[in-house]
């Protein structure tokens, strides 16, 4: 294994090696992810996605992207990756944790079964949806198919699925509190 500064001398030399980049990518995606494990992103996908959005960071929005003969030192480069890497994963749970409160509330609403239960005209929330959001909602919850299934048929990245997943509960939810609930 090739230390720090010889990575990050041969990239200042020759921004196009593609051995050097690759060395680079190999050294530090281990302490990327394992700052990620540390910060609770446990799902190699989610380690995947967050390391690649790091690397992209690092290439396209440093002052050094123009000019690579002013590549930082080791320590430097370290820390902003795994600064990045570290504020990312933050992000990353925020963003779970609000996934979560919205999937439970819709949860606890689809789940009341006693006979005071309010019922929720489900045709009234899909009527207010977009036909885009509508397509989702049926295809997610009347057929259920999965994530994978949504990105395939939608062209989309499985991550782009869950964004989209997300987002229609969100906009569901908001109709649901907007109406009152109503006796069957």
């Amino acid at each position: 294994m090739t230390d720090e500064a010889d990575i990050v001398a041969r990239l200042r030399e020759e921004p196009g090696d593609e051995r050097a980049w690759a060395d680079f990518y190999a050294h530090y995606r281990r302490q990327i992810v394992a700052v990620l494990y540390f910060r609770g992103i446990r799902t190699a996908m989610d380690q995947e996605d967050i390391t690649a959005d790091v690397f992209f960071r690092f290439l396209m929005n440093s002052p050094w992207h123009e000019d690579w003969t002013c590549l930082p030192s080791p320590p430097e480069i370290r820390k902003y990756l795994l600064g990045r890497a570290s504020s990312l994963a933050s992000h990353a749970r925020e963003r779970s944790q609000r996934h979560a409160r919205i999937e439970a509330e819709l949860s606890r609403i689809a789940d009341c079964d006693s006979g005071e239960a309010p019922f929720v005209d489900f045709a009234h929330v899909l009527d207010n949806l977009s036909a885009d959001d509508r397509e989702l909602a049926i295809l997610y919850y009347q057929t259920g198919i999965s994530l994978a299934e949504i990105a395939e048929h939608y062209n989309i990245t499985y991550a782009a699925s869950g964004v989209r997943l997300h987002r229609l509960r969100r906009k569901m939810l908001a109709i649901i509190r907007e109406k009152p609930f109503s006796k069957k």
